[in-house]
């Protein structure tokens, strides 16, 4: 069963700090076509 733990809008800078804090998991992530600008 798969469900959504946590949905979060965040900075390059900030991902680093939120993942170190969560537990081993599947992790999904969405980009837009423009998002390397």
């Amino acid at each position: 069963m798969v469900r959504r733990m946590l949905r979060k809008q965040l900075r390059r800078s900030d991902m680093a700090k939120l993942f170190v804090n969560l537990e081993p998991c599947l992790i999904g992530m969405e980009a837009c076509g423009s998002s390397h600008h």
